[in-house]
């Protein structure tokens, strides 16, 4: 029987990113991070969500705190683009001054570009209705899998554990919690419910009351056009639709939030016919263009669609990292590393509004 520290279930970029700042801080301290463990049911790392997510790192978005999160993250991931895969490509948000007023940060690089300007940079969207864009030079495109290697890498080579096709068949205790396994059994201290859709299930089994979380199904599609890799993606406020190249072709959504209680990554029926409708007023053309393939993922979210950080109110021993709805990739780092700190020092560092028990 493996004892540990911590032990972190989910093996996408919220686990990974925990765990690479909990086992890489204790190596920093003089130490290592043989007590973090981390383990995933599926095979490999970023199965559902984070895997299969439209790969944006947007940071001028509505709500502050995420600002702050995401904008702190592209500062990591600028200093390690080719570890981690981002590539900076910039964003274009089509709309008018007064929707970006609510956008806009003074920490964030961003700047107003007339209508005229846009549509002869990008002739996609030469027929689209908006008045002015926002230009957010520093956004990109982050490969969640070369980042998910790159956290999941740094933990191992700090010490801690990292296991897949390991699924969690009971929890016993309140802390430490006697956690058993199909790869055998694990106590840990404190314990970690990083599984993204299935957290609030996991918490349960743990004696924590479930939480309010929302899993929506989310669709994407690739269409046989083409554009540089390092052209902006292009997003209408008013339309709530986007597009960005791909190494395939061209990427689009048209953000559709389905709850999902199935948990099924299947492509719901009339998916395509409401993404060609919104996309024409966008991009006609490109609207009209074959599509080649086409998924969906899940966006978990709180009520307030803040992520959900800190210990339990019923179960102080059991951590949350969930609910990062949609923000998770391009935020993790500074999610991770926020996390790691409460974890080692105490949850009064999380920011305000993340608690649990705010549920």
């Amino acid at each position: 029987m493996q004892q540990v520290e911590t032990l972190v279930v989910g093996g996408g970029v919220a686990g990974a990113a925990l765990v690479y700042h909990l086992a890489t801080t204790a190596m920093a301290a003089g130490g290592d991070g043989t007590g973090v463990r981390l383990v995933e049911r599926a095979p490999g790392p970023g199965v559902h969500a984070s895997g299969r997510n439209a790969r944006l790192v947007l940071q001028s978005v509505a709500e502050p705190l995420v600002r702050r999160l995401t904008a702190a993250s592209v500062a990591a991931y600028s200093q390690r683009a080719e570890e981690v895969g981002f590539l900076r490509t910039g964003s274009l948000l089509l709309g008018d001054e007064a929707a970006f007023a609510a956008l806009t940060d003074p920490a964030i690089d961003a700047e107003v570009l007339s209508a005229n300007e846009i549509r002869r940079r990008v002739p996609l969207v030469a027929a689209a209705d908006f008045a002015a864009a926002l230009s957010t030079p520093g956004d990109g495109v982050l490969d969640p899998h070369r980042l998910l290697a790159f956290y999941l890498d740094g933990a191992r080579a700090a010490g801690a554990a990292v296991g897949f096709d390991v699924e969690v068949t009971a929890i016993e205790g309140d802390g430490p919690f006697r956690v058993r396994t199909t790869a055998g059994d694990v106590v840990a201290e404190r314990l970690v419910t990083a599984a993204g859709a299935w957290a609030s299930a996991l918490a349960c089994c743990a004696g924590a009351a479930p939480l309010p979380l929302v899993a929506y199904k989310r669709h994407l599609f690739v269409h046989r056009a083409s554009l540089p890799l390092a052209h902006p993606y292009v997003w209408h406020l008013a339309h709530d639709v986007y597009f960005r190249p791909d190494v395939e072709g061209v990427l689009t959504c048209f953000c559709d939030e389905e709850p999902t209680a199935e948990l099924a990554e299947t492509v719901s029926d009339g998916a395509e016919d409401l993404l060609r409708e919104r996309l024409r007023p966008l991009a006609p053309a490109l609207a009209e263009a074959p599509i080649t393939r086409a998924w969906s993922c899940f966006r978990t979210k709180a009520p307030d669609a803040l992520p959900v950080i800190g210990p339990d109110p019923r179960v102080p021993a059991l951590w949350w990292l969930a609910g990062l709805g949609g923000y998770g990739l391009g935020a993790s780092w500074e999610v991770g590393r926020l996390a790691a700190q409460a974890l080692r020092e105490g949850p009064d560092l999380l920011p305000p509004g993340v608690s649990p028990s705010r549920l």
